[in-house]
């Protein structure tokens, strides 16, 4: 193979891999909210929801005043995006030839990050509420990856590199991480009304039972994979862990059951609402009916190539790729829904003006699906009754959430449309979420 072949293989794999981590199915969580009220008052909604919001936020909130007698609806949440080199840097040169100056700029943003980082995630659900039960299916997912400095340059410079000079070049800290998970949640929520004088407190108490499906999950991370200058050779080391791709039969990728209870106080115009989620979590990967790739693979100068992907079932890996494959499997076993504490509370403090604020933290480590500490407040302005405007912002870990949206409720109709802008320890993404209801 000669050098420019070589180098055009390299090229092809390593853009292969990026287009792997980029593009790995997206996907959420069990009940992210899909709530695009809820996301235009940057999610500081535990206090407010009401009917088929209540499942996610606070079953209790189907015992307090407000709760509708009937409704239901459909929403669709999505995100996604690139960071330091955003989708908007490349396609401000789409279809043009990069200069080298703005190369060399975002290759410094890149070092100085640590890496690229790539983020989508999604979620779809239908629920409805009668009185003080409700219910809610949601499919939701999320893919997070991460090319090293080292891979983006040689994705940006070719091997050899911003300096014209070939070097070696690693690949290590390059990650990708995705999954698709259903659940089927039910609710209740439970009021007593307590008058203390001419003064009426509404008090509830709530409970949501979960059953998750986990249906698809993918895991991979470099193993020290790099491109040899001298000489030129690619060893890469990429190993994955799948679930089941096939479309037939039940097979048993993940499952489990969980509860979440909740707490809401009120008293004219002050509600006050907490929830613990997650109080119980049997969810669990079965990595056992997984699978394993070695994504092994090594091209050289002599047109020598060496490919290792062909998919092993877990309980057969062979002995000399075992330490690689239960070291993955040790993250997936990690990855359960840990408990989150949620402490919202709102005040209507004008007739035509709502405020409100959430604090939130995950206790403990487990599958990223949303962020670990939230600490945020909205509002929601009714000049026009009808044409509610709503925005939000919260501090989270590692960055922000500021948002804004808008509704129109049309008798039992209810459309709301939001948008955010987010900042997490991924990167900075841009946000959307559309919702359609019916119900008092």
């Amino acid at each position: 193979m000669t050098r420019p072949r070589l180098n055009a293989a390299i090229s092809r794999s390593a853009l292969s891999v990026c287009i792997s981590i980029a593009l790995a199915r997206g996907a959420s969580s069990q009940l992210v909210s899909a709530s695009a009220t809820s996301l235009s008052l940057g999610d500081n909604y535990t206090a407010l929801a009401r009917g088929v919001n209540a499942v996610n936020w606070n079953p209790a909130n189907l015992g307090q005043p407000g709760n509708p007698a009937f409704s239901f609806g459909f929403a669709g949440r999505g995100a996604g995006g690139m960071d330091p080199i955003s989708l908007g840097d490349l396609a401000q040169y789409s279809g043009a030839r990069l200069p080298k100056a703005v190369l060399n700029e975002w290759l410094s943003r890149v070092k100085a990050q640590g890496g690229q980082s790539l983020e989508a995630e999604g979620s779809g659900s239908f629920a409805m509420s009668v009185g003080s039960f409700a219910f809610q299916v949601a499919t939701n997912g999320y893919e997070r990856g991460k090319l090293s400095p080292d891979a983006v340059e040689v994705l940006l410079y070719g091997n050899a590199g911003q300096s014209g000079v070939p070097r070696t070049m690693s690949l290590q800290g390059s990650r990708t991480e995705a999954a698709l998970t259903t659940t089927a949640a039910a609710s209740f929520g439970q009021g007593v009304d307590i008058g203390i004088g001419p003064i009426n407190q509404h008090f509830s108490v709530g409970v949501t039972v979960k059953y998750i499906v986990g249906n698809t999950l993918l895991l991979g991370e470099d193993a020290g994979s790099q491109l040899d200058a001298s000489p030129l050779a690619l060893d890469v080391r990429f190993p994955i862990i799948q679930s089941d791709t096939s479309l037939t039969g039940m097979p048993k990728r993940g499952q489990g059951v969980g509860v979440d209870l909740g707490a809401a106080w009120s008293s004219g115009p002050i509600a006050i609402g907490a929830t613990i989620q997650n109080f119980v979590n049997t969810f669990k990967w079965n990595v056992n009916e997984m699978y394993f790739r070695p994504g092994g693979a090594i091209f050289t100068t002599s047109g020598s190539r060496t490919t290792d992907f062909d998919a092993v079932g877990m309980t057969h890996v062979p002995d000399s790729l075992a330490a690689s494959a239960a070291a993955l499997g040790a993250q997936i076993d990690a990855m359960r829904f840990r408990p989150s504490l949620n402490v919202g509370a709102a005040m209507r403090v004008l007739p035509f003006l709502t405020a409100m604020a959430d604090v939130r933290q995950e206790l403990g480590n487990g599958m990223h699906l949303a962020e670990r500490t939230h600490v945020g407040a909205g509002a929601e302005l009714r000049i026009i009754p009808f044409l509610p405007i709503r925005a939000g912002l919260a501090a989270i870990s590692g960055g922000y959430v500021a948002s804004a949206g808008a509704g129109l409720d049309l008798f039992v109709l209810h459309v709301n449309a939001a948008i955010a802008a987010r900042k997490t320890e991924f990167g900075q993404f841009p946000s959307a979420a559309l919702t359609l209801s019916f119900g008092q």
